[in-house]
């Protein structure tokens, strides 16, 4: 498992919720698109990790409700949780922001991004 550097584990939803449901972007080591394949258990710092199979959204500026799963000892298609997406821009087939708007802070677990060229 990657830990933070204090050797805890992260727990995206439950910060979200307290920071009002922002939108979030993934950056630098965490690539710059939410993960499309299953991750092992235990990864992206955390012990359930994020990720979804879903068409992302082609219009620019709309914000689409897609599916996302939590990857666990159990499988792939854990704790579904429905997140927002929204495209920002085109033609990139990476440039999206999402948004956490679930109640649930179950922890520990993150989001799982990718690097797309």
């Amino acid at each position: 498992m990657i830990l933070r550097p204090n050797n805890t584990v992260i727990c995206d939803t439950r910060q979200m919720i307290a920071n009002g449901e922002p939108w979030f972007r993934f950056a630098g080591k965490a690539g710059n698109k939410l993960l499309d394949t299953c991750p092992p258990p235990h990864s992206c710092g955390s012990h359930i990790g994020f990720w979804s199979n879903a068409t992302m959204p082609s219009e620019v500026g709309v914000a689409t409700q897609v599916r996302a799963y939590g990857s666990w000892t159990s499988g792939c298609y854990q704790f579904p949780i429905y997140i927002k997406v929204m495209r920002c821009s085109t033609p990139s087939q990476h440039d999206f922001i999402y948004q956490y708007a679930n109640t649930s802070d179950v922890c520990h677990d993150s989001f799982c991004g990718m690097k797309v060229e």
